[in-house]
């Protein structure tokens, strides 16, 4: 459905991404959130879905002729402005990650069965 021509930086994030969510799987089915494992949950999580959030950051950058007027031509390396509007666009969304992440981990309580 999707061709693939080769290994891509999206395609290796998209592998980090699975192994941080495998994590987050053994945290809750295995583990069963005793300890450690429940903020060990709630970071994998944040992590797997923070890495799917840069690469749609960063294919949108690439290919959207509204966020780099230059799209069809340019790849990874951008324009000078759009560099620019690339790097604030990652730092908004990580530092909300972040954020979020922490209270997550601090509020997360698991369900008593």
């Amino acid at each position: 459905m999707f061709p693939i021509s080769g290994f891509t930086p999206a395609i290796g994030t998209g592998f980090v991404a699975i192994v941080f969510f495998v994590a987050g799987l053994i945290a809750i089915y295995i583990k069963k959130f005793s300890g450690a494992w429940r903020w060990i949950y709630v970071v994998t999580l944040m992590v797997s879905l923070y890495l799917n959030v840069f690469v749609l950051i960063t294919q949108s950058f690439q290919k959207l002729k509204f966020l780099n007027p230059a799209a069809p031509m340019v790849g990874p390396p951008f324009a000078e402005p759009t560099m620019t509007q690339f790097a604030i666009a990652q730092a908004v969304t990580i530092l909300f990650f972040m954020v979020f992440g922490f209270f997550a981990v601090r509020k997360f309580r698991p369900q008593t069965p």
